[in-house]
């Protein structure tokens, strides 16, 4: 079996003038110091995976298996898999929190650019029910 990632189209921009997308793969990966590994799931992540695939697409609902099992987070911006993280006590992390726990440590500048490329780039739309979203949102206004 290939990477985890083998059936998700990741892309990144070639540069700034975000014109040309180029294809994320294992070798780009490794060029720049990143390790993929390859994660199975237990039989009883595989149950969570199958139980919370009625609710979920296939990669939320074996993350949120992942996470369940092994008690770790899971960080994700699916209205569903936030929902269903919550009633099964599994800690979520969403971009926002992310966002918000780096912009202690950054300049005013440098946040309203980190979030003015979160929406351009990422095409992130703030979700309502965010704690951070009027920050999210003031940060883009500035």
């Amino acid at each position: 079996m290939g990477p985890a990632f083998a059936n998700e189209a990741l892309y990144a921009y070639a540069d700034d003038t975000l014109t040309e997308r180029v294809r994320l793969s294992v070798e780009k990966f490794a060029a720049a110091a990143i390790n993929i590994s390859e994660l199975r799931l237990t039989d009883p992540e595989v149950d969570g995976w199958v139980k919370y695939a009625s609710r979920l697409d296939d990669g939320e609902a074996q993350a949120l298996a992942l996470a369940a099992g092994r008690g770790l987070a899971i960080l994700t911006d699916d209205t569903a898999g936030i929902r269903l993280g919550n009633e099964i006590g599994v800690e979520v992390v969403t971009s926002l929190d992310l966002a918000h726990s780096w912009s202690a440590t950054a300049t005013a500048d440098g946040i309203r650019a980190a979030c003015r490329r979160l929406r351009h780039r990422a095409r992130f739309a703030v979700p309502r029910q965010s704690p951070h979203a009027d920050w999210y949102r003031s940060m883009l206004d500035g």
